[in-house]
């Protein structure tokens, strides 16, 4: 019972010393206290262009890579006269493109750089409208006009990464 009394009296000690000071109690807030308001800083900050450029780069080295990828399926699917496995194979790659196009589109690039971005976007969606053709695609002859089309847009998206 003592311990419980001492621990009762101690914090009731504490509790009238932290208000009997001189910075508690009314007079602390009669007291105004202002403080200038300090200008803000405001600062401006560019993308790191080698940054942004090396980030670009392996996301077009990845897409490049699964372009390749399916041109060498589809060659193994053409050799077999396998119509439904080449068209099957740009899956894969349309998957590759929509994911790079996402990509890019989170690179946080310089405005003078926005319309080559935009060049490459709007290619790299019209390379996947191309590939969402192929499976319309029940003759050989409209496989073989699809592919012309594909090396049409191909070319297209090339050029736009490359520049």
């Amino acid at each position: 019972m003592n311990k419980r009394w001492m621990a009762g009296a101690l914090v009731t000690t504490c509790l009238l010393a932290g208000c009997s000071g001189t910075g508690g109690g009314s007079e602390a807030s009669d007291k105004t206290t202002t403080t200038a308001a300090e200008a803000e800083e405001t600062t401006t900050t560019e993308a790191d262009l080698s940054e942004v450029g090396d980030e670009y780069q392996s996301l077009v080295e990845d897409a490049d890579g699964a372009i390749d990828d399916e041109i060498e399926v589809r060659d193994g699917y053409a050799a077999d006269n396998d119509l439904s496995g080449g068209i099957d194979s740009t899956r894969d790659l349309r998957n590759a493109l929509y994911d790079f196009d996402a990509a890019v589109r989170k690179l946080d690039v310089p405005d003078d750089q926005a319309s080559g971005v935009n060049d490459v976007l709007t290619e790299t969606g019209s390379y996947i409208a191309v590939l969402d053709e192929y499976v319309e695609i029940t003759e050989i002859t409209d496989y073989n006009t699809q592919l012309d089309d594909e090396a049409t847009a191909r070319a297209s998206w090339y050029e736009a990464v490359n520049a």
